[in-house]
């Protein structure tokens, strides 16, 4: 076969193409009256060498709160993304089984104390037996103070007073309810729900799904994964029985839902203040009976009350106490879930979840929010650059979809090796983040670039007009104006390189033009 001629085509001013067996040759001129060079003259600035790692995010500002009780979900007053500051209300539950706790438990220390006075003055029971029979406006004239000495009459009436101020504390109208009501209207609610708030846990699988569902709970009563879920949402439908029940007996009173945690928490208290004066009352009472004092008085009477103070029982009293302590446990504890009945941010920030909504249940879920504070990331730092990188040291964070980096700093650095890294050690490096728009989320990854050398007034030169020879050494073309016809091979020491831009040490002054490419030099061919 006959050897082929090559043969030229004119592409472009400047460009050759030839046709040759076996493949392309392209080929590069100058253009006419055109410079040879691209050059750029050295200039004097900073340069900054990194390293680049990848890291996860760890937010120590993020904070999860949830409601510490069982209950239904009366509104929820937040979303994702919105910004929240510190006390805010984000969700609360329906007050109502809440401050009929606090009534319930006020009135059962209320009885426990009763019982305590009673077992360290065993008089009282004589007493308290003849006050159940006359109404608190009656006692007055229903004790005769004839025979009895000054001291006598004075704790007499003393005792009397002293219950009568708490009745009135007791009976008048609760101070700021939008609608007058009273103590013991707000405690006909509490009997009007007993009764309905038994124990859940002594309810079997099915009655547990029969009040979930009343409340919208779909979980298998075969499950025993959901019957604690059902147990709650049986405490939950037996609140809002409970509410439903007191709607309908008021007492023509404001109801609960009325009336502040505050006012709630007061009548409670005026409950204890009357049992206890209630207590001293009969107790002296029933000291004037034994003394044949007073219209109830009897031999009867002076005989039970010989009998009943034959000897006060400790262990009784122990008992008693006991009882009085377990109590105020319980009144605490329902006063802290009354005041908890408004979940409150914890700090400002942005809310990044929400798993609570209105009309569920309180414990379905919870809402997290995310803190104007640093986020913290973890890199581990190989000892090529740990030996360059201090506490206090530049770093920029970069998150998906930043363009702009987030200045940081390093803010510490483990002295022991990383465990496993022997013959390539790296070292933990912590990284702290200012954020207050909450770019870096919590578990997400985001890019650490680590200023590992950074050398100010240095002469500098693209990083590709350097050809390497070894180690730091290299050369550059340099010419000697932008219109030259050829170039000098210089050699340099190099030092520092990033962002493109490398450090001349030696060989090069700042002005002196280096040679990024020759317009002339022929490109590889394809064969």
């Amino acid at each position: 076969m006959a050897n082929r001629k090559p043969v030229l085509i004119a592409i472009a001013a400047g460009v050759v193409v030839i046709l040759a067996a076996g493949g392309i040759v392209w080929g590069v001129r100058s253009n006419s009256g055109g410079p040879r060079y691209d050059t750029v003259a050295a200039a004097t600035g900073t340069v900054q060498e990194t390293y680049s790692a990848t890291a996860i995010v760890s937010r120590s500002d993020v904070k999860q709160v949830a409601f510490n009780q069982v209950g239904v979900v009366s509104a929820v007053n937040v979303h994702v993304s919105d910004t929240v500051k510190k006390g805010d209300v984000l969700a609360t539950i329906d007050p109502t089984p809440a401050k009929l706790a606090v009534l319930s438990a006020d009135a059962t220390l209320a009885q426990a104390q009763s019982s305590l006075y009673a077992a360290q003055n065993p008089s009282a029971a004589i007493g308290q037996s003849a006050i159940n029979q006359a109404a608190l406006s009656a006692l007055p004239s229903s004790v005769s103070t004839s025979g009895l000495s000054a001291t006598q009459t004075s704790q007499l009436y003393q005792a009397i007073g002293a219950v009568v101020d708490a009745g009135a504390a007791w009976s008048s109208t609760v101070k700021g309810a939008k609608t007058p009501t009273s103590c013991d209207a707000l405690y006909a609610e509490v009997a009007a729900s007993s009764g309905t708030s038994g124990s859940s846990s002594q309810l079997s699988s099915a009655d547990l799904a029969s009040q979930a569902a009343a409340v919208g709970y779909t979980g298998s009563a075969s499950d025993p994964s959901s019957i604690a879920a059902m147990q709650a949402a049986q405490q939950a439908a037996a609140m809002q029985a409970a509410q439903a029940a007191a709607a309908t007996k008021q007492a023509g009173g404001a109801g609960l839902g009325q009336v502040s945690a505050s006012q709630v928490k007061a009548c409670g208290t005026a409950r204890v203040r009357l049992a206890a004066t209630l207590s001293v009352l009969a107790g002296e009472y029933g000291k004037l009976m034994t003394q044949g004092t007073g219209s109830s008085s009897s031999s009867t009477a002076q005989n039970a009350l010989s009998a009943a103070t034959s000897g006060v029982s400790q262990t009784a009293v122990s008992a008693a106490q006991a009882q009085v302590a377990q109590a105020q446990q319980a009144v605490n504890t329902a006063n802290a879930n009354l005041d908890a009945v408004s979940l409150t941010a914890p700090i400002s920030g942005v809310v990044s979840a929400v798993g609570l909504t209105k009309s569920g249940l309180s414990t379905a879920g919870s809402i997290t929010i995310v803190g104007q504070g640093a986020a913290q990331l973890s890199v581990e730092l190989p000892y090529s650059a740990r030996q360059y990188v201090t506490v206090g040291g530049k770093v920029t964070v970069t998150p998906p979809g930043l363009l702009t980096g987030i200045p940081a700093t390093v803010s510490q650095i483990s002295v022991i090796e990383t465990a496993g890294t022997t013959g390539n050690p790296t070292y933990t490096t912590t990284v702290q983040a200012p954020d207050p728009d909450g770019n870096l989320v919590d578990g997400s990854q985001a890019n650490v670039n680590f200023v590992v050398r950074e050398v100010d007034n240095a002469v500098t030169v693209p990083i590709s007009a350097v050809t390497p020879v070894g180690g730091n050494q290299g050369t550059v073309q340099v010419a000697s104006s932008a219109d030259a016809s050829s170039s000098t091979t210089v050699n340099v020491v190099t030092g520092v390189s990033g962002g493109g831009k490398i450090q001349i040490l030696s060989g090069l002054n700042a002005g002196d033009l280096v040679v990024l490419s020759d317009r002339e030099a022929s490109l590889p061919g394809l064969f």
